[in-house]
């Protein structure tokens, strides 16, 4: 015990010399880099109440061959990376799946489907694959890690079905949207992969009763500012009558409007006009004003559209003329 240091049933560092280790009974997690660059070990054992197996755990543990892992424990990413175990198993599956978590998948070529039963994709999974140009993603997937398809050239098509992702994965491909613009090149696929991705969360939202609140917690901070207010904007028009929607919208509605009529998101300014929940006399010509401002027209004729039928004011065309009378 001695070799092992343990906190709070977390083991925190090995420091021992062994080359077969036994994990001891009653740890319930490895913590990040708990044995890198332990070229010793050859064996590891880990015990069945370890649920958790952290990032980098066995980083290049260049001589370990063999090791247990219980069949409910989660694996971090790059937990095996540099162990001839791994190795091993890259060269028996080009796809590295463990407790029906993909590993790692660089090997791959051409296109790739993920089999049914796997339930997580972890970070870097396809970093830097070179050949890979099709990814499928199953139904059962419900968590996908960080980048996982960073750096690699000739993918060009995600298909996936009610996913959950991080955003840090959106957040790349954001990046490589603007560096692509910014280069001059064709940009067209990123787009499609993040409308792709974005559809996926949205049904995974709406299909698990998840609050907007989540979807805001999982995109703000990452996505680009057109590309988040997307994302609202769907949701919102995906369940107008929604109640937790509409709160959402009600604590949060001018910024959504004044991003609506910027990004002259008409579709969704019509799912809002015929909600009736939001514009009323005392915002309206102010988001009138807003929108003349952004010269967001079509929106504007909207809203005074709206405000002559509802408000009892003077005719939309009178308004303009006299706007443009000024």
């Amino acid at each position: 015990m001695k070799d092992f240091e343990i906190k709070d049933n977390v083991l925190i560092k090995y420091h021992g010399n062994d080359t077969e280790v036994v994990i001891p009974e009653g740890v319930t997690a490895i913590e990040n880099l708990a044995f890198q660059f332990q070229k010793h070990i050859r064996s590891v054992v880990i015990p069945e109440s370890v649920t958790s197996i952290g990032d980098s755990a066995f980083y290049f543990c260049s001589s370990l061959t063999d090791i247990s892992i219980p069949e409910h424990a989660d694996i971090g990413e790059r937990a095996f990376v540099g162990t001839p175990w791994f190795d091993q198993k890259q060269q028996q599956n080009p796809l590295v799946i463990v407790n029906h978590i993909l590993l790692d998948g660089t090997a791959c070529q051409g296109k790739v489907v993920l089999p049914d039963d796997v339930t997580k994709i972890e970070s870097f999974a396809f970093y830097e694959c070179a050949e890979i140009t099709e990814l499928v993603i199953p139904k059962s997937v419900t968590q996908i890690g960080c980048s996982i398809c960073v750096t690699c050239p000739k993918l060009k098509k995600i298909t996936c079905h009610d996913v959950k992702f991080t955003m840090e994965e959106l957040y790349h491909y954001n990046a490589e949207i603007i560096e692509a613009d910014r280069q001059g090149r064709e940009a067209e696929w990123y787009y499609q992969v993040i409308e792709d991705m974005i559809t996926g969360v949205l049904q995974f939202i709406l299909s698990h009763d998840f609050t907007v609140l989540d979807a805001e917690h999982y995109f703000y901070g990452y996505l680009e500012e057109y590309t988040r207010n997307s994302l609202i904007c769907r949701i919102f028009r995906a369940n107008p009558h929604d109640e937790k929607v509409l709160t959402y919208f009600r604590e949060n509605f001018d910024t959504i409007l004044h991003s609506i009529i910027k990004e002259n998101r008409i579709k969704t300014m019509q799912s809002i006009l015929e909600s009736g929940h939001f514009i009323d006399i005392d915002n309206i010509d102010d988001a009138i004003q807003y929108a003349i401002d952004k010269r967001s027209y079509s929106i504007q004729v909207m809203l005074m559209d709206y405000k002559h039928q509802h408000f009892d004011a003077e005719e939309p065309e009178v308004i303009i003329r006299k706007k443009f009378e000024l």
